[in-house]
């Protein structure tokens, strides 16, 4: 099964979008300043450490929304807290085998946010110790003990998907939106262009890095699944994308029986994904195609902490 779908993804895996280094032909390659970016409902960056101690490796997401919550993944077991107080410590201790002795300490007092998102940019501090060892400290003081794995933000209903990564500790933010089109030049999109989720039947999507176009992808319906390879920063990027359940979950729920419609009604709105990965090194092979030891084995694990993963999700209301 996974093989077939990564074949799926692989058909314009050789296809190397170049228009960052090149520069675009045209004006119409910029995109339109009248378009106002949106903001995620909530964003999640994943982090891991290794612990000397122990000789283990613990992840730790941080979920920004209204409330910060905190998950510490370990390789027995993992904890989840949400923390509703805008500063404070909190303590996690198991007494099982493979016990965790975690300590939580956060200040939010003083945070600052860009254009109101959930994630604070400044002001802040939130620090994670566990087993006496300092796991991570995110804020305006950085531990450099942990690195980036990946990070998740998603949106939901009438938005233009718009973020800021940067996908290497040497590299630059980089500016990332994904608009699409109703096409048919003089009318079907309208007033709607550019956001994705308003039209019900988008006919094109393009990517933009840094207010410049990389890639479009037209009859998107037919296209629903597919990846793109990008080269700024001096290196390759691979562009996944998966709008299945956006085209034919919709349809598939509007022919439902009503017995069928109620017990779909609780499960998750039907949502896009798109996926933005650095290549390491030489690598030929699309990253979807191996898991995270193989890659490891490959690459080695010096390699694998500079590997970051951005992925957008965008969902129905």
């Amino acid at each position: 099964m996974r093989r077939g779908r990564v074949a799926c993804y692989s058909e314009h895996a050789i296809n190397v979008s170049d228009a960052y280094c090149s520069g675009p032909s045209n004006h119409s390659n910029y995109i339109s300043p009248t378009l106002p970016p949106s903001i995620p409902d909530t964003v999640t960056t994943t982090y891991k450490s290794y612990l000397p101690s122990s000789d283990k490796h613990v992840s730790v997401s941080l979920t920004w929304s209204d409330n910060l919550t905190v998950v510490i993944a370990t390789p027995a077991k993992t904890y989840s807290v949400s923390l509703k107080k805008p500063k404070g410590s909190r303590k996690l201790t198991s007494s099982s085998s493979g016990s965790l002795n975690a300590e939580i300490l956060w200040d939010l007092t003083e945070a600052r946010y860009e254009n109101n998102g959930p994630e604070p940019t400044r002001g802040f501090s939130v620090a994670v110790v566990v087993n006496s060892e300092i796991t991570l400290r995110v804020g305006d003081v950085r531990d450099t003990s942990s690195w980036r794995v990946s990070r998740t933000e998603r949106y939901s209903g009438t938005c233009l998907p718009s973020t800021k990564a940067r996908f290497s500790d040497a590299g630059a933010r980089h500016e990332i939106q994904i608009q699409c089109d109703g096409g048919g030049g003089g009318g079907s999109g309208g007033g709607e262009e550019g956001y994705l989720w308003k039209l019900k039947s988008p006919e094109t999507m393009s990517v933009w890095v840094d207010k410049k176009k990389m890639f479009q992808v037209k009859k998107l319906k037919w296209n629903f699944r597919g990846n793109q390879t990008m080269f700024f920063d001096g290196m390759l990027f691979d562009m996944m994308w998966d709008l299945h359940d956006w085209f034919f979950r919709e349809t598939a729920s509007s022919t439902s029986t009503p017995s069928s419609t109620s017990s779909s009604s609780s499960s998750s709105p039907p949502c896009a994904v798109f996926m933005f990965r650095r290549r390491s090194g030489l690598d030929s092979k699309l990253w979807l195609e191996e898991d995270e030891e193989e890659s490891k084995k490959r690459i080695g694990v010096r390699e694998a902490k500079h590997s970051f993963s951005l992925v957008i999700c965008v969902s129905k209301k």
